[in-house]
């Protein structure tokens, strides 16, 4: 780890490190049912890093299938299980603590958005059996259960929304507001009986955008119980989006600890990988064919989108302990208030 002191190398080493936003989307041309090398160099950027724990993107909600979310968790499933020297299948806290004393980087799996329901609730159980450990209402986008935050009618839970909530503290998975509208996101707090987080959102008080998240919806969470993991694109973390450095994550980390403790933040880097111009042009597109989930007034297609990359975890740590921030502390950003939510919900 270059540059960092040896304090920050022992405590990064020692501590149980997870990042709970890894999205494995179609058009990031991954697909780990195969032997993909660009997939074997994107994850081993996590183990480098000393990451312990990932939660793997399944599904979102534009593919509105349950078919394609089934398969997806069932081709990593796989891909974990037929390399049991290396990775580690997620399903309780023991497990994370057991990837961690076999060195290896325990995996399992989210999904971002509710229309891999497709309005089934007894579908939820079953994504729970499956390894998704936590789920977010709606993507960007109104669904079933509420609004997305790019709506413009601000609407809150529905009944439906409501109900999927109640199965979701029932079978022990935990209730994600990252990408939801404002109103629905403080409704979800209202109604779980178990934390909720924001698995991957940003400080709107520091960057007007429309994905980041208000004070009142931090403290939100935080009242109960949750985490707001913070993202590392550059687009939500500064009005210069091609600064993905750690002082700008840092930035975020700070003002969500001045609202509401060290003990209500993680980290959700949404790390995608590093493009070549023709894959971020193909990104471009992509988003300017969405624009209903990805509207040209939140500058999605303003240029290329760039983002933190795991090895920026061990100069977090570095840097709060600078900071003044204790090693308790800097523990609990890096994982262990995430794994403390885990605890309370999964069963």
């Amino acid at each position: 780890m270059n540059g960092i002191s040896k304090r920050t190398s022992s405590i990064v080493n020692e501590a149980i490190i997870v990042d709970v936003t890894v999205p494995m989307l179609p058009v990031h041309f991954y697909n780990p049912a195969a032997e993909n090398t660009n997939f074997q160099k994107f994850i081993d950027e996590y183990i480098d890093a000393g990451v312990t724990w990932i939660s793997l993107t399944a599904s979102l909600d534009g593919v509105n299938s349950i078919g394609t979310a089934v398969k997806a968790i069932a081709a990593t499933r796989n891909y974990i299980l037929r390399r049991s020297d290396r990775f580690l299948l997620v399903q309780t806290v023991q497990d994370v603590h057991r990837a961690k004393t076999e060195g290896k980087l325990g995996i399992n799996f989210n999904l971002q958005g509710t229309n891999a329901l497709l309005g089934d609730l007894n579908l939820v159980e079953t994504y729970r059996h499956l390894g998704v450990g936590h789920m977010l209402m709606a993507y960007n986008q109104a669904n079933m259960a509420g609004d997305g935050c790019h709506e413009k009618t601000n609407g809150g839970l529905t009944q439906f929304g409501e109900r999927l909530i109640a199965e979701m503290n029932r079978v022990g998975m935990i209730v994600d507001a990252t990408h939801t509208g404002y109103r629905t996101t403080l409704d979800m707090c209202e109604v779980s009986s178990a934390p909720v987080i924001f698995s991957h959102s940003n400080a709107r008080a520091l960057v007007d955008h429309e994905r980041n998240i208000s004070d009142e919806q931090i403290r939100a969470c935080a009242k109960t119980g949750g985490i707001i993991g913070i993202v590392g694109l550059g687009l939500f973390l500064t009005d210069e989006r091609e600064n993905v450095s750690a002082e700008a994550i840092i930035h975020h980390i700070d003002h969500v600890v001045n609202l509401v403790g060290p003990t209500h933040v993680g980290l959700g880097l949404d790390y995608v990988g590093t493009f070549t111009p023709e894959q971020d042009q193909a990104h471009l597109e992509f988003y300017r064919a969405h624009p209903e989930t990805y509207p040209v007034s939140q500058r999605y297609v303003d240029g290329p989108l760039r983002f933190a990359r795991p090895r920026v975890i061990p100069e977090i740590a570095e840097q709060l302990l600078n900071k003044g921030y204790t090693e308790g502390h800097v523990r609990g950003i890096l994982g262990e208030n995430f794994l403390r939510v885990c605890g309370e919900v999964w069963t």
